[in-house]
């Protein structure tokens, strides 16, 4: 009875400390988990590409944006695949980044966007470092950690309930809020803890990697004040990174001072759709200079890119995302309906 009151104390306590964070997290993540569709939405408006016209050249696609912004530099290129926009990541003299969409079957420009001042940037900010940086996805992996501990002492308060399953579940509505918000806080709580506890833990796997980068050892990123590849034989270098990695396909180029192409590889049995494995060439040799094939990486690596990839639902189609959106609001709920009962308990002493 002592271990019960105890954990009843620590889910108390962790639900205070922590509902703030799990309602921020949870409607964020619902928002974010969209993101695929709301991207689909703009490829959505392409015109179809002439009837037998050849699909232009991944130059083609890089020059075309280069004449539609002169003097901004090329750092990147993402390639979703299928009839998806291909994406042109540019930067200007100040350093403000510019995202160009490109229809790959005809090498038309659909659109470009300030990639800092989307909405659902500041939005992925909020969600993976609270606006904090490094120190903000250290916070949001402890959180996890956290959540991961109230899910565990929540599931040893309801599981005694299972002597009688149907009690587990039960919401008895017709009875005053205190007894029926505890009902719906406990049904609520058991039935996503198959969605909690997963989210929350590869959240913060995600958010402690902060702590030791060299854990995960992720591919060079471009900083604004990096010169960036103005090469015209991406194409070239495109086939010397398939030769590397055959049967791998490329998702993206990011252009990188040296002058190197890091070329992002979706391998075969990789969970993430935007590849885990990575190619860099030299851009002025052609010269495979590194691979990292996910496949042959230490198994840390690949439990880190299992769980990116888990954690934002790029595992299954629209129907695994509804159900992440499901969850996030739900997780929001659930954090809710705990603090008014957190306030009703503290309360319940004075009322008596």
């Amino acid at each position: 009875m002592r271990v019960r009151a105890l954990a009843l104390r620590l889910h108390l306590v962790i639900g205070v400390l922590t509902g703030a964070g799990l309602l921020v997290l949870g409607l964020s993540g619902a928002v974010l988990v969209l993101r695929p569709g709301f991207e689909g939405s703009q490829s959505a408006e392409l015109a179809p590409a002439p009837s037998g016209a050849p699909a232009p050249s991944l130059d083609a696609l890089l020059e075309a944006a280069r004449r539609r912004h002169p003097g901004f530099v090329v750092t990147s290129l993402s390639l979703p695949g299928g009839d998806a926009a291909a994406r042109v990541g540019m930067l200007d003299t100040t350093g403000g980044a510019l995202e160009v969409l490109i229809d790959p079957r005809s090498g038309r420009i659909a659109g470009s966007h300030w990639a800092e001042r989307s909405p659902l940037h500041a939005l992925r900010l909020l969600h993976t470092e609270l606006y904090l940086g490094a120190r903000g996805r250290v916070i949001v992996g402890l959180l996890g950690l956290w959540l991961v501990l109230q899910g565990m002492t929540g599931l040893y308060l309801w599981w005694p309930l299972m002597k009688r399953p149907r009690r587990g579940f039960t919401v008895r509505w017709a009875r005053p809020w205190p007894v029926m918000g505890r009902d719906l806080h406990k049904a609520l709580g058991a039935a996503l803890l198959v969605f909690h506890l997963p989210i929350a833990a590869t959240g913060a796997l995600l958010g402690i990697t902060a702590l030791s980068p060299g854990a995960v050892d992720e591919a060079p990123t471009v900083s604004p004040s990096s010169p960036s590849l103005r090469t015209r034989h991406v194409e070239t270098l495109a086939r010397a990174a398939e030769r590397a990695m055959p049967g791998a396909r490329i998702t993206a180029f990011r252009f990188l001072p040296g002058p190197v192409v890091a070329v992002t590889m979706r391998a075969p049995g990789e969970l993430d759709p935007h590849g885990a494995s990575l190619v860099v060439v030299d851009a002025t040799t052609g010269r495979v200079v590194t691979v990292r094939d996910s496949r042959l990486r230490p198994w840390t690596y690949r439990l880190w890119a299992d769980a990116k990839a888990l954690h934002v639902g790029a595992v299954g189609g629209p129907i695994v995302r509804a159900l992440y959106v499901l969850g996030g609001l739900a997780s929001a709920a659930l954090a809710l309906s705990g603090y008014i009962l957190a306030l009703a308990r503290a309360r319940a002493p004075v009322a008596a």
